[in-house]
């Protein structure tokens, strides 16, 4: 007679513990691989780039399917210049998590496995559209001093660097970028990009020069021969007004409707979630009219 008709509890009972081991290993090596992903985040917080990689790794041989892993993983290799092994991490997150933002845009600006200055420096341009700020002040720094970039690779350098400063709300940096490249380059100066770059960080610095930036915003959104960057300054118009405590988000939500391929799109739809966020909290903080109450001779 076969063992399992013979001794069907014994059979049973191996059966279960099998289950609890194998559940138990199981539970066991993720918590391994959370412990180390919270050692690796220590580490890269710290600019540990070396260490949180070697944590990582480790952690995604005991946890394969957790994305946060593969993701700092990413990261963590792109800060060490290793950008085939970054990209590979990312391709892995956005199997495990298809609508990751961050992963997303990167294999996206990575996609031709270029890693020439031209393509990091879209690469710096493409994250600072897309307001994915975290890895640019390390990849800045190499670009800036790197010894063979050519005229137009350097003026690129320092026109994404003014809008990397007026993105986490440096502009005295931006200003100090975009003073070096009116010097070193004054024949491209007057480039409708540049001139726009030049009239958000007088907005952004205030004082006597806001009037100068608002005036050149202005006139910069009635080009007919740069109309992306006239959209763009029509985008700086209304993100003023919103900030101003003005009524605009129809002409925001229309802007963002009427140019959705436009490269600063991202950050027209935050200012608009921005904007509808605060106009309900207004509301919602507004005191509500005391039960029989008489109407005003204004709310009549």
């Amino acid at each position: 007679m076969h063992a399992a008709t013979r001794y069907p509890l014994r059979v049973a009972f191996v059966s279960f513990a099998f289950t609890i081991l194998t559940m138990a290993s199981s539970a066991y090596a993720q918590s391994d691989a959370e412990t180390a992903l919270i050692a690796a985040r220590k580490a890269f917080d710290e600019q540990q780039f070396s260490e949180a990689r070697d944590l990582l790794i480790t952690a995604s041989q005991t946890d394969a399917d957790n994305p946060d892993i593969h993701l700092l993983l990413g990261k963590s290799h792109y800060h060490l210049g290793e950008i085939q092994q970054a990209m590979s991490a990312w391709r892995q997150t956005l199997r495990l998590a298809p609508q990751q933002e961050y992963a997303k845009r990167m294999l996206e600006a990575l996609s031709d496995n270029a890693i020439d200055y031209d393509t990091r420096l879209a690469v710096v341009a493409n994250l600072i559209e897309a307001n994915i700020l975290e890895p640019l002040p390390a990849e800045l720094d190499k670009l800036r001093t790197a010894a063979k970039l050519t005229d137009t690779q350097r003026l690129k350098l320092l026109a994404v660097e003014a809008q990397y400063y007026l993105a986490v709300g440096k502009p005295e940096l931006a200003a100090r970028s975009l003073s070096e490249l009116i010097i070193r380059y004054p024949e491209d100066s007057n480039s409708a990009p540049i001139r726009l770059l030049v009239a958000r960080v007088k907005i952004s610095i205030g004082g006597p020069s806001l009037a100068e930036g608002l005036a050149e915003i202005a006139e910069l959104s009635l080009l007919k021969d740069a109309t992306e960057v006239a959209a763009a300054a029509q985008l700086e118009q209304i993100i003023f007004e919103l900030k101003q405590g003005q009524p605009v988000l129809d002409a925001l939500a229309k802007w963002t409707i009427d140019h959705r391929q436009h490269p600063r799109h991202t950050i027209a739809l935050q200012n608009l979630v921005s904007g509808v966020h605060q106009l309900l909290a207004i509301t919602t903080k507004a005191e509500p009219p005391k039960k029989n109450t008489a109407l005003s001779a204004e709310d009549r």
